[in-house]
């Protein structure tokens, strides 16, 4: 799947950040997120019913680590699934 480069960050006024259990509550409702720690363009999603990641310009299987659980910088990012 290639980045079509649709995918934005929602403005900083509206941008509300998440723990790790919020996140994986909004890629079950088919959004994207990232964490704001990450600064750059990856971000996690449900991709062939597998929490997936994307990276690197693919789609990967994401291996969720203790950093993703004690992240509280998750956000929502805009793209072709809000």
């Amino acid at each position: 799947m290639e980045n079509t480069n649709s995918d934005t960050l929602t403005p900083k006024a509206t941008m509300v950040q998440m723990n790790f259990f919020d996140a994986l509550s909004s890629i079950a409702d088919n959004k994207r997120v990232m964490r704001i720690a990450w600064a750059n363009n990856d971000y996690c999603l449900i991709h062939d019913g597998k929490l997936s990641i994307f990276t690197n310009d693919k789609i990967r299987p994401w291996i969720v680590n203790d950093g993703d659980m004690e992240g509280r910088d998750w956000i929502v990012i805009k793209g072709t699934n809000d």
